[in-house]
């Protein structure tokens, strides 16, 4: 509590990138409402008044943005929205920060050439037969459609060292 009114705003608030074009505030104020009380949407868009594809999102509550956080590629029309922390592009820029993990991941599997049809559940229905399963990402391109990769996240290594030998060059669909 005694962070200035401006750092205990920017802890409410949560990133929001990844929007289709066409949403509009009244859908992401209706879609993050399940997180909490919204104070202010505040949609980025183009002088000619279209979406520039990311909004920021002020809770009442830190605890309310960070339920929001846990929603982080959860699908917004027919594209993953992918919720980050508001970050001071400034700071930023002198320390940058990579969200992800550079060293060697044992619990985590990449996948590639994947049909497009293969969707995230047919991935989860496949792997959680070999271990218990974090979290599965499949990138899409900004139409939605498949790039035709996947990540597939285990709670320990173990999991992943099976699946991998056991669906390596597999073929799904």
């Amino acid at each position: 509590d005694n962070l200035s009114e401006a750092a205990q705003k920017k802890l409410r608030t949560v990133f929001l990138s990844n929007l289709d074009y066409t949403v509009g505030d009244d859908d992401v104020m209706n879609v993050m409402s399940s997180s909490g009380v919204i104070l202010d949407v505040r949609l980025i868009k183009k002088p000619d008044g279209k979406s520039k594809g990311y909004a920021f999102v002020e809770f009442e509550k830190h605890s309310e943005a960070l339920e929001a956080l846990k929603r982080d590629n959860e699908l917004l029309g027919h594209r993953p929205m992918y919720i980050s922390e508001c970050v001071d592009k400034d700071s930023e820029k002198k320390n940058p920060i990579f969200k992800f993990d550079k060293g060697l991941e044992k619990n985590k599997l990449f996948i590639n050439n994947l049909d497009p049809e293969v969707t995230r559940k047919d991935l989860a229905e496949l792997f959680e037969k070999f271990g218990k399963l974090k979290e599965i990402r499949v990138p899409t391109y900004r139409n939605g459609h498949s790039k035709g990769i996947a990540f597939v996240d285990f709670e320990n290594e173990v999991g992943a060292a099976t699946a991998l030998i056991k669906t390596d060059n597999m073929m799904l669909k």
